[in-house]
């Protein structure tokens, strides 16, 4: 389970978003939700739904939470507390769980464990989306050292350079990856990423 930065994580969100898709943030600390809205506030586009932070306390507040928001991120607080009779329930009925946006759990290591234990094919909706918060909570400050280790870690990953990501960023023809977001972030050219 990769460790992720909230500002990073919440750029992944906005730029993987599909339908009914479904991750897992492993923290402490379930007050991140609303730190983790704000991020993904700022990143949506302007045409997306608000993201909305949903506190449950049971698994019918939880259906109740999917049907009033079909779409748009929400982010759900509250079933760390679900039993293994909690999650069984939500694996059998993972049906009623469907929206057309993405939906982010707010777990604890115990209770994600437990989930992947006990719940296997709403597991296997979540897949790999599962991410452990980093420890730093506010967005990291990298040293130049550090911004020219990722930038090489990217330029050999893409077999590009700098000037030719800028150039097809200019030209409307660079992939929608998420790596050559970051990249542009990196170099300061966060305004090619608009379009």
């Amino acid at each position: 389970m990769a460790a992720i930065a909230l500002d990073e994580l919440a750029f992944r969100i906005v730029e993987s978003a599909e339908p009914n898709a479904w991750l897992v943030v492993v923290t402490d600390r379930p007050s991140v939700a609303s730190s983790l809205r704000d991020e993904i506030e700022r990143l949506r586009g302007p045409d997306e739904e608000s993201p909305v932070v949903m506190t449950i306390a049971s698994v019918g507040d939880l259906f109740k939470a999917v049907h009033a928001h079909p779409r748009g991120t929400m982010i759900v607080i509250g079933a760390a507390m679900f039993s293994v009779d909690h999650w069984r329930s939500l694996d059998a009925n993972r049906t009623r769980l469907m929206r057309n946006d993405i939906t982010i759990l707010i777990l604890d290591e115990v209770s994600a464990g437990r989930l992947e234990d006990v719940a296997p094919n709403l597991a296997s909706w979540i897949g790999g989306r599962v991410w452990r918060l980093a420890a730093e909570t506010a967005a990291p400050v990298l040293s130049p050292s550090e911004i020219e280790q990722r930038l090489a870690a990217l330029r050999s990953w893409a077999g590009r350079g700098d000037a030719e990501v800028i150039h097809l960023a200019e030209a409307g023809q660079l992939p929608h990856d998420p790596e050559y977001a970051e990249w542009l972030t990196l170099l300061g050219r966060g305004d090619l990423l608009v379009s």
